[in-house]
Protein backbone atom coordinates (compact mmCIF):
# COMPACT_ATOMS: atom_id res chain seq x y z
CA UNK A 1 0.00 0.00 0.00
CA UNK A 2 2.37 3.21 -1.43
CA UNK A 3 1.78 6.74 -2.39
CA UNK A 4 2.36 6.36 -6.33
CA UNK A 5 5.26 5.68 -6.60
CA UNK A 6 4.76 6.86 -10.46
CA UNK A 7 4.23 10.50 -9.72
CA UNK A 8 6.90 13.04 -10.90
CA UNK A 9 7.45 17.13 -9.93
CA UNK A 10 6.41 19.09 -12.55
CA UNK A 11 8.75 22.01 -13.49
CA UNK A 12 7.02 24.58 -10.61
CA UNK A 13 7.92 22.01 -7.82
CA UNK A 14 11.57 21.25 -9.62
CA UNK A 15 12.14 24.97 -9.36
CA UNK A 16 10.99 25.08 -5.84
CA UNK A 17 13.19 22.63 -4.77
CA UNK A 18 11.59 19.16 -5.21
CA UNK A 19 13.99 17.99 -8.14
CA UNK A 20 14.90 14.63 -7.31
CA UNK A 21 13.45 14.48 -4.47
CA UNK A 22 11.50 11.28 -3.16
CA UNK A 23 7.79 11.65 -3.35
CA UNK A 24 6.86 12.88 0.82
CA UNK A 25 3.41 12.89 2.73
CA UNK A 26 2.30 15.74 5.11
CA UNK A 27 -0.70 15.34 7.81
CA UNK A 28 -1.91 17.97 9.20
CA UNK A 29 -4.40 17.92 12.09
CA UNK A 30 -6.26 21.04 13.10
CA UNK A 31 -7.69 22.45 16.14
CA UNK A 32 -11.17 21.79 17.17
CA UNK A 33 -10.61 20.63 21.15
CA UNK A 34 -11.28 17.05 21.60
CA UNK A 35 -13.75 16.87 19.06
CA UNK A 36 -11.01 17.65 16.60
CA UNK A 37 -8.77 15.22 18.31
CA UNK A 38 -11.42 12.60 17.92
CA UNK A 39 -12.11 13.22 14.67
CA UNK A 40 -8.10 12.91 13.73
CA UNK A 41 -7.89 9.59 15.83
CA UNK A 42 -10.37 8.37 13.39
CA UNK A 43 -8.59 9.75 9.94
CA UNK A 44 -5.14 7.87 11.51
CA UNK A 45 -7.16 4.70 12.10
CA UNK A 46 -8.35 4.82 8.75
CA UNK A 47 -4.57 5.28 7.17
CA UNK A 48 -3.48 2.72 9.59
CA UNK A 49 -5.72 0.21 7.73
CA UNK A 50 -4.94 0.91 4.32
CA UNK A 51 -1.02 1.27 5.39
CA UNK A 52 -0.55 4.68 4.53
CA UNK A 53 -0.06 6.09 8.57
CA UNK A 54 3.37 4.45 8.29
CA UNK A 55 3.96 6.64 5.06
CA UNK A 56 3.70 9.67 6.82
CA UNK A 57 6.68 12.21 6.42
CA UNK A 58 5.61 14.80 8.84
CA UNK A 59 2.20 15.99 10.78
CA UNK A 60 1.87 19.75 11.66
CA UNK A 61 -1.21 19.93 14.31
CA UNK A 62 -3.01 22.69 16.25
CA UNK A 63 -4.70 22.52 19.55
CA UNK A 64 -6.89 19.71 20.07
CA UNK A 65 -4.64 18.34 16.74
CA UNK A 66 -1.29 18.34 19.34
CA UNK A 67 -3.17 16.52 21.73
CA UNK A 68 -3.01 13.74 19.11
CA UNK A 69 0.16 14.08 17.00
CA UNK A 70 1.95 14.30 20.58
CA UNK A 71 0.81 11.14 22.03
CA UNK A 72 1.32 9.42 18.56
CA UNK A 73 5.13 10.67 18.52
CA UNK A 74 5.70 9.38 21.61
CA UNK A 75 3.95 5.90 21.04
CA UNK A 76 5.64 5.82 17.53
CA UNK A 77 9.23 6.66 18.94
CA UNK A 78 8.49 4.14 21.80
CA UNK A 79 7.55 1.62 19.57
CA UNK A 80 10.82 2.59 17.21
CA UNK A 81 13.03 2.42 20.93
CA UNK A 82 12.18 -1.07 21.93
CA UNK A 83 11.86 -2.93 18.22
CA UNK A 84 8.35 -4.00 18.36
CA UNK A 85 5.55 -3.44 16.03
CA UNK A 86 3.11 0.10 16.71
CA UNK A 87 0.13 -0.97 18.34
CA UNK A 88 -2.03 1.26 16.83
CA UNK A 89 -5.41 -0.06 19.16
CA UNK A 90 -3.54 0.56 22.08
CA UNK A 91 -2.65 4.21 21.39
CA UNK A 92 -6.34 5.18 20.14
CA UNK A 93 -7.38 3.53 23.49
CA UNK A 94 -5.72 5.85 25.73
CA UNK A 95 -6.56 8.87 23.12
CA UNK A 96 -10.38 7.75 23.84
CA UNK A 97 -10.05 6.94 28.09
CA UNK A 98 -8.33 11.19 27.82
CA UNK A 99 -11.45 12.25 26.18
CA UNK A 100 -14.02 10.23 28.20
CA UNK A 101 -12.64 11.49 31.43
CA UNK A 102 -11.92 15.33 29.91
CA UNK A 103 -9.74 17.82 31.23
CA UNK A 104 -11.45 21.34 30.97
CA UNK A 105 -13.85 20.85 34.60
CA UNK A 106 -11.11 19.10 36.00
CA UNK A 107 -8.39 22.20 35.69
CA UNK A 108 -11.24 24.24 36.75
CA UNK A 109 -11.85 22.36 39.91
CA UNK A 110 -7.85 22.63 41.20
CA UNK A 111 -7.88 26.61 40.85
CA UNK A 112 -9.37 26.86 44.72
CA UNK A 113 -6.42 24.71 45.69
CA UNK A 114 -3.88 26.46 48.15
CA UNK A 115 -1.14 24.63 45.82
CA UNK A 116 -2.35 26.65 42.69
CA UNK A 117 -3.11 29.72 44.40
CA UNK A 118 0.73 29.90 45.75
CA UNK A 119 1.65 28.96 42.27
CA UNK A 120 -0.54 31.63 40.92
CA UNK A 121 0.75 34.02 43.96
CA UNK A 122 4.58 33.59 43.68
CA UNK A 123 5.36 32.36 40.33
CA UNK A 124 3.06 33.21 38.19
CA UNK A 125 1.23 30.02 37.15
CA UNK A 126 -2.25 30.34 35.41
CA UNK A 127 -4.93 27.64 34.79
CA UNK A 128 -3.09 26.69 31.40
CA UNK A 129 0.14 25.61 33.51
CA UNK A 130 -2.42 23.21 35.20
CA UNK A 131 -3.87 21.99 31.70
CA UNK A 132 -0.28 21.55 30.93
CA UNK A 133 -0.04 19.33 34.07
CA UNK A 134 -3.03 17.28 32.92
CA UNK A 135 -1.76 16.48 29.44
CA UNK A 136 1.82 15.11 30.67
CA UNK A 137 -0.19 13.16 33.92
CA UNK A 138 -2.88 11.40 32.00
CA UNK A 139 -1.27 11.04 28.40
CA UNK A 140 2.55 12.03 28.50
CA UNK A 141 3.86 11.11 31.40
CA UNK A 142 6.86 13.41 31.77
CA UNK A 143 7.87 13.37 28.22
CA UNK A 144 10.00 16.04 26.76
CA UNK A 145 10.15 17.51 22.75
CA UNK A 146 13.38 15.59 22.54
CA UNK A 147 11.48 12.30 23.21
CA UNK A 148 9.07 12.99 20.01
CA UNK A 149 10.55 10.64 16.73
CA UNK A 150 13.04 11.54 14.14
CA UNK A 151 9.94 10.45 11.17
CA UNK A 152 7.30 11.18 11.27
CA UNK A 153 8.19 15.07 12.26
CA UNK A 154 6.23 16.53 14.53
CA UNK A 155 5.17 20.26 14.77
CA UNK A 156 2.88 21.65 17.36
CA UNK A 157 1.81 24.79 16.45
CA UNK A 158 1.25 28.22 18.75
CA UNK A 159 1.11 31.64 18.37
CA UNK A 160 4.11 33.73 20.31
CA UNK A 161 1.82 37.07 21.44
CA UNK A 162 5.30 38.91 20.90
CA UNK A 163 5.50 39.35 17.56
CA UNK A 164 1.69 37.69 16.44
CA UNK A 165 3.65 35.18 14.36
CA UNK A 166 3.50 31.21 14.07
CA UNK A 167 5.99 29.37 16.62
CA UNK A 168 6.48 25.24 16.23
CA UNK A 169 7.23 22.91 18.62
CA UNK A 170 9.49 20.24 17.53
CA UNK A 171 12.32 17.32 17.78
CA UNK A 172 14.68 20.33 16.92
CA UNK A 173 13.10 22.80 19.01
CA UNK A 174 10.87 26.12 18.54
CA UNK A 175 11.53 27.99 15.60
CA UNK A 176 9.49 31.24 14.22
CA UNK A 177 8.22 30.61 11.06
CA UNK A 178 8.77 34.61 9.94
CA UNK A 179 11.53 34.74 7.58
CA UNK A 180 12.67 37.37 9.57
CA UNK A 181 13.40 35.69 12.36
CA UNK A 182 16.89 34.89 13.01
CA UNK A 183 16.81 31.28 14.91
CA UNK A 184 19.97 29.02 14.91
CA UNK A 185 19.30 25.57 14.54
CA UNK A 186 22.06 25.22 17.06
CA UNK A 187 21.19 26.16 20.74
CA UNK A 188 17.48 24.81 21.06
CA UNK A 189 16.81 23.06 24.54
CA UNK A 190 15.29 19.49 23.82
CA UNK A 191 13.82 19.29 27.80
CA UNK A 192 10.96 21.73 27.18
CA UNK A 193 8.16 19.70 28.50
CA UNK A 194 6.09 18.19 25.18
CA UNK A 195 2.84 18.99 27.73
CA UNK A 196 3.92 22.57 27.53
CA UNK A 197 4.06 22.78 23.96
CA UNK A 198 0.74 21.09 23.80
CA UNK A 199 -0.89 23.34 25.96
CA UNK A 200 0.81 26.66 24.33
CA UNK A 201 -1.01 24.82 21.22
CA UNK A 202 -4.09 24.51 22.79
CA UNK A 203 -4.43 27.41 24.87
CA UNK A 204 -7.48 29.05 23.52
CA UNK A 205 -8.16 32.45 24.14
CA UNK A 206 -10.89 33.35 26.91
CA UNK A 207 -10.77 29.95 28.60
CA UNK A 208 -6.80 29.82 29.04
CA UNK A 209 -4.60 32.68 29.28
CA UNK A 210 -1.19 32.82 27.45
CA UNK A 211 1.24 30.41 28.53
CA UNK A 212 4.77 32.32 28.99
CA UNK A 213 8.40 31.30 30.06
CA UNK A 214 11.93 32.94 29.84
CA UNK A 215 13.77 32.75 26.92
CA UNK A 216 16.04 30.42 28.11
CA UNK A 217 13.40 27.64 29.40
CA UNK A 218 13.55 27.40 25.34
CA UNK A 219 17.56 28.09 24.04
CA UNK A 220 20.93 28.49 25.50
CA UNK A 221 21.84 31.98 26.38
CA UNK A 222 24.30 32.07 22.60
CA UNK A 223 20.94 32.23 21.16
CA UNK A 224 19.90 35.90 20.03
CA UNK A 225 16.53 36.11 19.19
CA UNK A 226 15.79 39.68 16.83
CA UNK A 227 15.62 40.66 13.81
CA UNK A 228 18.16 41.60 10.57
CA UNK A 229 21.27 41.63 12.00
CA UNK A 230 20.84 39.35 14.67
CA UNK A 231 21.81 41.44 17.68
CA UNK A 232 19.10 40.00 19.94
CA UNK A 233 17.97 43.95 19.80
CA UNK A 234 14.74 45.37 17.29
CA UNK A 235 14.94 48.38 15.75
CA UNK A 236 12.02 50.50 15.39
CA UNK A 237 12.26 53.07 12.94
CA UNK A 238 12.21 56.49 14.10
CA UNK A 239 13.02 55.05 17.44
CA UNK A 240 15.95 53.61 17.64
CA UNK A 241 16.78 50.09 19.48
CA UNK A 242 13.96 49.23 21.57
CA UNK A 243 14.25 47.20 24.79
CA UNK A 244 14.62 43.16 24.19
CA UNK A 245 11.08 41.76 23.20
CA UNK A 246 11.94 38.08 23.42
CA UNK A 247 13.07 38.54 27.36
CA UNK A 248 9.87 36.67 28.04
CA UNK A 249 8.12 34.45 25.41
CA UNK A 250 4.40 34.47 25.47
CA UNK A 251 2.83 31.94 23.76
CA UNK A 252 -1.94 30.96 23.00
CA UNK A 253 -3.76 28.39 20.75
CA UNK A 254 -2.46 28.28 17.42
CA UNK A 255 -5.44 27.83 15.53
CA UNK A 256 -5.72 32.03 16.29
CA UNK A 257 -3.98 32.49 12.73
CA UNK A 258 -3.82 28.75 11.15
CA UNK A 259 -6.12 26.59 12.64
CA UNK A 260 -5.12 23.40 9.86
CA UNK A 261 -0.91 24.00 10.75
CA UNK A 262 -0.33 24.21 7.02
CA UNK A 263 1.71 26.95 6.88
CA UNK A 264 4.33 25.56 9.42
CA UNK A 265 3.76 22.14 6.91
CA UNK A 266 4.79 24.26 4.30
CA UNK A 267 7.52 26.21 5.46
CA UNK A 268 9.24 23.33 7.48
CA UNK A 269 9.13 20.28 5.81
CA UNK A 270 7.17 21.00 2.18
CA UNK A 271 6.30 17.75 0.95
CA UNK A 272 4.65 16.95 -2.05
CA UNK A 273 1.12 15.53 -0.85
CA UNK A 274 -0.81 16.81 2.04
CA UNK A 275 -3.41 15.10 3.72
CA UNK A 276 -5.61 18.31 5.97
CA UNK A 277 -8.32 16.30 8.46
CA UNK A 278 -10.33 19.62 9.53
CA UNK A 279 -12.36 19.05 12.93
CA UNK A 280 -12.48 22.46 13.46
CA UNK A 281 -15.57 24.69 15.02
CA UNK A 282 -18.53 24.77 12.61
CA UNK A 283 -19.05 28.45 11.10
CA UNK A 284 -22.83 29.01 10.78
CA UNK A 285 -24.68 31.19 8.83
CA UNK A 286 -27.05 32.85 11.09
CA UNK A 287 -30.34 34.35 10.43
CA UNK A 288 -30.16 36.22 13.77
CA UNK A 289 -26.67 37.55 14.89
CA UNK A 290 -25.35 37.75 18.36
CA UNK A 291 -25.75 41.31 19.55
CA UNK A 292 -25.61 40.87 23.43
CA UNK A 293 -22.78 43.45 24.42
CA UNK A 294 -23.04 41.38 28.13
CA UNK A 295 -21.99 37.57 26.52
CA UNK A 296 -20.19 39.86 24.03
CA UNK A 297 -17.64 41.09 26.51
CA UNK A 298 -18.11 37.85 28.95
CA UNK A 299 -17.47 34.94 26.36
CA UNK A 300 -16.44 32.42 29.00
CA UNK A 301 -19.97 33.03 30.48
CA UNK A 302 -21.64 32.46 26.93
CA UNK A 303 -19.87 30.10 25.95
CA UNK A 304 -20.68 27.37 29.23
CA UNK A 305 -23.94 28.72 29.48
CA UNK A 306 -25.24 28.71 25.53
CA UNK A 307 -22.24 27.28 23.42
CA UNK A 308 -21.77 30.57 22.04
CA UNK A 309 -19.74 33.96 23.17
CA UNK A 310 -22.23 36.83 22.12
CA UNK A 311 -20.90 39.68 19.51
CA UNK A 312 -17.55 39.64 20.32
CA UNK A 313 -17.14 35.51 19.97
CA UNK A 314 -18.94 35.93 16.63
CA UNK A 315 -16.64 38.84 15.69
CA UNK A 316 -12.90 35.98 16.56
CA UNK A 317 -14.89 33.08 14.60
CA UNK A 318 -14.77 35.30 11.65
CA UNK A 319 -11.43 36.39 11.66
CA UNK A 320 -10.07 32.74 12.66
CA UNK A 321 -11.74 31.79 9.85
CA UNK A 322 -10.58 34.10 7.30
CA UNK A 323 -7.22 34.03 8.44
CA UNK A 324 -7.20 30.24 8.07
CA UNK A 325 -8.54 30.59 4.70
CA UNK A 326 -6.34 32.83 3.95
CA UNK A 327 -3.22 30.78 4.88
CA UNK A 328 -4.65 27.10 3.15
CA UNK A 329 -5.65 28.73 0.07
CA UNK A 330 -3.54 31.55 -1.04
CA UNK A 331 -1.26 29.83 -2.62
CA UNK A 332 -1.26 29.98 -6.56
CA UNK A 333 -1.49 26.75 -8.83
CA UNK A 334 1.83 27.68 -10.65
CA UNK A 335 3.86 28.56 -7.42
CA UNK A 336 7.21 27.03 -7.16
CA UNK A 337 6.04 25.72 -3.52
CA UNK A 338 2.69 24.26 -4.56
CA UNK A 339 1.77 21.02 -2.97
CA UNK A 340 -1.03 18.63 -3.70
CA UNK A 341 -3.68 19.35 -1.39
CA UNK A 342 -6.67 17.26 0.12
CA UNK A 343 -8.93 18.08 2.53
CA UNK A 344 -10.99 15.86 5.11
CA UNK A 345 -13.80 18.47 6.70
CA UNK A 346 -15.65 16.97 9.23
CA UNK A 347 -18.47 19.58 8.24
CA UNK A 348 -19.28 16.85 4.69
CA UNK A 349 -21.06 13.59 4.87
CA UNK A 350 -18.85 10.68 3.18
CA UNK A 351 -19.81 7.58 0.81
CA UNK A 352 -20.56 4.77 2.85
CA UNK A 353 -19.89 6.20 6.60
CA UNK A 354 -22.74 7.80 8.74
CA UNK A 355 -26.34 8.77 8.00
CA UNK A 356 -26.07 11.81 6.70
CA UNK A 357 -28.50 13.15 9.64
CA UNK A 358 -26.11 12.10 12.11
CA UNK A 359 -23.23 13.86 10.15
CA UNK A 360 -25.08 16.87 10.76
CA UNK A 361 -25.51 16.37 14.54
CA UNK A 362 -21.64 15.48 14.48
CA UNK A 363 -20.12 18.55 12.42
CA UNK A 364 -22.17 20.83 15.32
CA UNK A 365 -20.54 18.38 18.56
CA UNK A 366 -18.88 21.36 21.12
CA UNK A 367 -15.51 21.91 20.60
CA UNK A 368 -14.28 21.68 23.86
CA UNK A 369 -11.89 19.61 26.08
CA UNK A 370 -14.59 18.76 28.60
CA UNK A 371 -15.90 15.01 28.69
CA UNK A 372 -17.18 13.35 25.63
CA UNK A 373 -19.41 10.69 25.86
CA UNK A 374 -19.28 6.81 24.54
CA UNK A 375 -21.83 7.88 21.89
CA UNK A 376 -20.13 10.78 20.31
CA UNK A 377 -16.33 9.22 20.82
CA UNK A 378 -18.05 6.42 18.28
CA UNK A 379 -19.62 9.07 15.98
CA UNK A 380 -16.45 11.66 15.47
CA UNK A 381 -14.32 8.21 15.15
CA UNK A 382 -16.05 6.79 12.52
CA UNK A 383 -16.98 10.04 11.20
CA UNK A 384 -13.53 10.70 10.35
CA UNK A 385 -12.60 7.14 9.42
CA UNK A 386 -15.23 7.33 6.56
CA UNK A 387 -13.66 10.81 5.36
CA UNK A 388 -10.43 8.82 4.26
CA UNK A 389 -12.24 5.37 2.73
CA UNK A 390 -14.43 7.97 1.04
CA UNK A 391 -11.67 10.05 -0.51
CA UNK A 392 -9.31 6.78 -1.97
CA UNK A 393 -12.83 6.28 -3.46
CA UNK A 394 -13.12 9.36 -5.21
CA UNK A 395 -9.09 9.02 -6.19
CA UNK A 396 -9.85 5.72 -7.37
CA UNK A 397 -12.60 7.01 -9.74
CA UNK A 398 -11.25 10.24 -11.07
CA UNK A 399 -7.43 9.18 -10.85
CA UNK A 400 -6.23 12.15 -9.16
CA UNK A 401 -2.62 13.13 -8.73
CA UNK A 402 -0.39 11.82 -7.11
CA UNK A 403 -2.65 9.25 -5.97
CA UNK A 404 -3.24 8.10 -2.37
CA UNK A 405 -2.97 4.60 -3.68
CA UNK A 406 -4.06 1.49 -2.08
CA UNK A 407 -3.37 -1.92 -3.47
CA UNK A 408 -5.77 -4.75 -3.77
CA UNK A 409 -9.36 -4.17 -5.34
CA UNK A 410 -11.14 -3.25 -1.96
CA UNK A 411 -11.26 -0.08 -0.13
CA UNK A 412 -12.54 -0.79 3.40
CA UNK A 413 -15.43 0.87 4.82
CA UNK A 414 -16.30 1.40 8.40
CA UNK A 415 -18.38 -1.21 10.20
CA UNK A 416 -21.88 -1.33 9.22
CA UNK A 417 -22.87 -1.07 13.29
CA UNK A 418 -21.73 2.95 12.93
CA UNK A 419 -24.21 3.61 10.09
CA UNK A 420 -26.97 4.32 11.21
CA UNK A 421 -27.81 5.07 15.47
CA UNK A 422 -30.84 4.82 17.17
CA UNK A 423 -33.08 7.26 18.02
CA UNK A 424 -31.82 7.66 21.72
CA UNK A 425 -28.14 8.10 20.40
CA UNK A 426 -29.35 10.73 17.94
CA UNK A 427 -31.16 12.98 21.01
CA UNK A 428 -27.75 12.13 22.83
CA UNK A 429 -25.56 13.75 19.71
CA UNK A 430 -28.03 16.52 19.02
CA UNK A 431 -27.37 18.08 22.29
CA UNK A 432 -23.82 17.79 22.15
CA UNK A 433 -23.76 21.27 20.34
CA UNK A 434 -24.05 22.91 23.94
CA UNK A 435 -20.80 23.58 26.22
CA UNK A 436 -23.03 23.35 29.49
CA UNK A 437 -23.50 19.08 30.70
CA UNK A 438 -26.26 20.51 32.98
CA UNK A 439 -27.94 22.25 29.69
CA UNK A 440 -27.17 18.95 27.80
CA UNK A 441 -29.29 16.95 30.63
CA UNK A 442 -32.09 19.01 30.71
CA UNK A 443 -32.55 19.51 26.84
CA UNK A 444 -31.75 15.18 26.49
CA UNK A 445 -34.32 14.87 28.66
CA UNK A 446 -36.79 17.01 27.78
CA UNK A 447 -36.63 15.65 24.68
CA UNK A 448 -36.81 11.88 25.80
CA UNK A 449 -39.89 13.17 27.57
CA UNK A 450 -41.68 14.58 24.55
CA UNK A 451 -41.01 11.49 22.54
CA UNK A 452 -42.85 9.50 25.04
CA UNK A 453 -46.02 11.62 25.27
CA UNK A 454 -48.00 10.34 22.09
Amino acid sequence: MLIDADYKPSPEEEEGGRAGKELSFGLCLSGGGFRATLFHLGVMRALHKVGLLERVDAISAVSGGSILAAAYGLAAARAERTGTPFDFESFALSIVRCASRGIRNRVLLKLASPLFLYRWAFRRETRTTLLADAYDAWLLGGATIGDLPESPKIFLNSVCLNNGEIWSFSRDGIHGINSQMVLLSEGHRADVPLSFAVAASSAVPALFPPIMRPRSFFYDPTVEIGYGNGTGQVVDPGFGLMPDPFRYLYFCDGGVLDNVGLETMNYRFNPNVVLISDGGAHFQILASPPTSLVLGYLPIVGRLLFGAAGVLGRVLEMMMRQATAERTDRQEPDHPWRIHKYTISIDSPAINGVEHQVADYVRRIRTDLDAFSTTEIRALVAHGESHVYHYLLLQRANSFGPVLSVTGTQIPTIDGTLKSWTASEQLHLKSSCINSAVVRFVRRSIGALRQRVP
